[in-house]
């Protein structure tokens, strides 16, 4: 295994430098892809092995083992993760409710806050940026008003990809079948997308969810046109231009594969999701051709 690059930040990018950037990674919509498009930006050049830069003015939370191993340990998780009926679909942290995603991500950010301390960051990446507050962007980052990124994907092919992510990453993917993905959107939580965008709100709120996608978010993107979205983030904040293939799986189904009462519940678990997602997908092709 390589050793990890410990770098400053190379880029003569004025808004990295001067307002930062915050990554809103929503789980298999191309958030870890755009992570290399921004890292090979900080440090000019293209990088295949990107993991191996640990840019002293980047903080990605979601790769913090440190961060999760706390989580899952404090006292006042116990009760709130699932761990044992899930296990097989892959569902290392399964929040039971809205109120354990609250609980979750304050003790998250909390224990994030201590690790940070007094450093300043011009890069976050994180699952959780639209609970922070503006007095937290003044603590960790270079300005309070960073510009903030995120990627919205075909929602029933999202899950479909979760799906089979999580399987791989803790079973044999060749297992995954039609059942056992019934059997995961039981335990599926709806309104997906919601769940990342509705901050200021302290609940699940689609009203505000719209609102941050067609006004607060600054850019905002689609899986489907991923290519695209870079060079959209390259006109508007000069990032570099550094496409990448959106991670794939092998998958034994597809969607064309469901049963029909299969496909019914998935659709019904996505209702919301799918009108954010062509809200996104307005969005995108107003700033694309503006």
């Amino acid at each position: 295994m390589s050793k990890s690059i410990k770098s400053p930040l190379l880029t003569k990018n004025e808004v990295i430098h001067n307002r930062g950037i915050v990554l809103i990674k929503i789980p298999r919509t191309g958030s870890q892809s755009f992570l290399r498009t921004i890292v090979c930006s900080c440090v000019n050049k293209k990088v295949e092995n990107y993991h191996r830069y640990r840019l002293e003015e980047v903080f990605d939370q979601t790769m913090s083992l440190k961060l999760w191993s706390d989580l899952h340990n404090r006292p006042e998780m116990k009760g709130v993760l699932r761990w044992d009926k899930m296990r097989k679909a892959g569902h290392n942290l399964l929040l039971d409710s809205p109120t354990a995603w609250d609980v979750g991500g304050q003790l998250f950010r909390e224990r994030q806050l201590e690790i940070i301390g007094d450093k300043k960051y011009k890069i976050l990446m994180s699952h959780w940026p639209w609970s922070y507050k503006p007095d937290i962007y003044r603590r960790i980052m270079v300005s309070d008003n960073p510009v903030t990124i995120t990627l919205l994907r075909e929602p029933a092919k999202r899950v479909l990809s979760l799906y089979f992510y999580n399987f791989r990453r803790d079973a044999d993917l060749t297992k995954a079948n039609l059942d056992d993905f019934e059997a995961y959107l039981d335990f599926y939580d709806s309104n997906y997308y919601a769940r990342w965008l509705s901050y200021p709100s302290t609940k699940i709120d689609f009203s505000t969810a719209k609102k941050n996608l067609e006004e607060k978010i600054t850019l905002v993107g689609i899986t489907e046109r991923f290519n695209d979205f870079v060079d959209l983030c390259h006109k508007k904040i000069n990032l570099g231009q550094y496409y990448s293939h959106v991670n794939k799986i092998d998958s034994p189904f597809t969607l064309d594969d469901l049963p029909e009462r299969v496909k019914k519940k998935l659709y019904k678990k996505t209702e919301e999701d799918y009108e954010l997602y062509q809200i996104a997908r307005k969005r995108f092709e107003k700033d694309f051709n503006s």
